[in-house]
């Protein structure tokens, strides 16, 4: 089964504790933000800050006038190596938890901090979980978090076949853990849900491929089909109109990049991140998937990047519409 869209590039440059029935009480001294958004009052520093032996662990940060920081966690109240971060987005204490990965080569995990009380701790630590990245909330009030490995140094005992990365499903009430192998086994970073609770992810390696996963059933993600992006048609710049492929069920859990490679997937040089977005004027949602690089360069066109193409870009961001 494919499902058709139409996608267009522009490259840039890419730079609970526990769940509670109890009603929300409105914390003492909440922390406070200052939102940027576009055509807003910004001064920058005028030079780059000097580096200082020993530095100040209370401010880390010089900051422009007007603004000012806060250190919310640090070690050794959690791990090393944090990575991607994400926030609980639903029930009733939403935006209290601040959920992190650690990137550790081994015994990585998950820590949280309580946004209201300033408490952090290490939620969950296993030591064949190798360089924790992804994570994210789902819609159904649970955890995704990912290992970014294209190769498996500590194979997970529960899916002892998988080569590579795999997602793993927290439950931030009980910290229990859960793997489901049908979304894929790479070296996963950005995930991010559609409204109808289909995953989008990457894979992040030097011909990385865009992935979609639809559960069988929504909010079970034990069982579904995984499909690759592929530009058809492509012109030569990785940019068009694009089907996504069905790939081998029992093929992904053992490595999707190459059940993707086998179905002619695109490749990306390296995709990192992924969001999603919709246009409540035309349905439709967007992903974005960026691309590390040194430079900037705008392109509009089609996917495809074949890997000569994607070594001269520096930063993608990938726009899916739906197509008619």
């Amino acid at each position: 089964m494919m499902c058709r869209w139409l996608l267009g590039i522009v490259l840039l440059l890419a730079g609970a504790i526990g769940a509670c029935s109890e009603p929300p009480v409105a914390p003492a001294a909440g922390l406070s933000a200052q939102s940027l958004h576009a055509g807003a009052s910004f001064v920058p520093l005028a030079s780059s800050t000097q580096c200082t032996a020993g530095g100040d662990a209370t401010a880390p940060l010089t900051e422009p006038a007007g603004y000012s920081e806060t250190v919310i966690a640090s070690e050794p109240d959690y791990l090393d190596v944090p990575d991607m971060q994400t926030l609980n987005e639903t029930g009733p204490f939403a935006g209290r938890f601040l959920y992190r990965t650690h990137e550790l080569g081994s015994n990585a995990g998950v820590s949280v901090t309580d946004l209201w009380t300033g408490e952090t701790q290490v939620l969950v630590r296993r030591a064949d979980w190798e360089s924790l990245d992804g994570i994210v909330w789902t819609p159904w009030g649970t955890i995704l978090f990912a290992e970014e490995r294209g190769v498996a140094s500590l194979p997970d005992p529960d899916v002892p076949g998988a080569t590579a990365g795999l997602v793993y499903e927290l439950d931030p009430a009980t910290s229990q853990v859960a793997v489901p192998p049908a979304i894929g086994s790479r070296a996963h970073e950005g995930l991010r849900f559609d409204p109808q609770g289909n995953l989008y992810g990457i894979s992040e390696r030097t011909t990385g491929a865009i992935f979609k996963f639809v559960p069988d059933r929504r909010g079970d993600l034990s069982a579904g089909q995984l499909y690759a992006l592929q530009v058809i048609n492509d012109p030569g710049d990785g940019t068009g109109e694009a089907v996504w492929v069905a790939l081998d069920r029992d093929a992904v859990r053992i490595n999707s990049d190459a059940a993707a490679d086998r179905v002619g997937a695109t490749g990306y040089f390296r995709p990192e991140d992924i969001e999603i977005a919709t246009n409540r004027q035309q349905p439709r949602w967007c992903a974005h998937a960026l691309r590390r690089g040194h430079g900037q360069r705008h392109h509009r066109a089609r996917p495809r990047a074949r890997h000569r193409a994607a070594q001269r870009w520096n930063g993608l961001r990938l726009e899916l519409r739906e197509g008619g």
